[in-house]
């Protein structure tokens, strides 16, 4: 498969992947650039043996994202005092909640209530599709793991839900 080939069958997932992660559609576009720019240095190495083309790219994903997040945190810290820091985080999130619809707020307020580890495997078994043993390869969990973690999140979820509007959907 030609790199360009890869680039268009995966853009659409791993754009997905990145704009959930972050706050902006233009850092979402950084941070998928930085995505393929690796995979491109290192397309040449992958080995169909070893792991699926989308385990192994969204193994890359997730390791370029941790990065792309220590680095703008390290930048962060220069750049503004925390008053300000915070100023603008708020800013963004009253910003970022006025866009929502109303069960983009629902779950989003739901999910925040998990820890980033609980919502990373969420995305990669709901909204990117993986697999448990794909995510396990992905996150170097075991894959029963995987699993152990994926369903205490949906419980916590769902108990979050019934405790705060007295059913799993927004409709109530």
């Amino acid at each position: 498969m030609s790199f360009e080939h890869f680039y268009q069958s995966f853009f659409a997932r791993v754009y997905n992947y990145a704009r959930y992660h972050t706050s902006s559609d233009s850092e979402a576009e950084d941070l998928t650039a930085a995505i393929f720019e690796k995979c491109y240095r290192r397309f040449e190495d992958y080995q169909e043996g070893k792991a699926s083309l989308a385990v192994w790219t969204f193994t890359i994903a997730r390791s370029v994202t941790v990065d792309f997040f220590r680095r703008k945190k390290i930048r962060a810290f220069f750049a503004l005092t925390e008053a300000k820091e915070e100023q603008l985080a708020s800013d963004q999130n009253i910003l970022a909640e006025l866009e929502k619809s109303e069960e983009e707020k629902f779950l989003s307020l739901a999910l925040s209530q998990l820890s980033h580890r609980e919502r990373e495997l969420l995305n990669l078994h709901f909204f990117q599709r993986f697999k448990q043993a794909e995510i396990a390869e992905i996150t170097g969990m075991t894959q029963s793991y995987v699993g152990v973690l994926l369903h205490r999140s949906v419980q916590k979820l769902k108990q979050y839900m019934e405790r705060n509007y007295g059913s799993t959907s927004p409709e109530k």
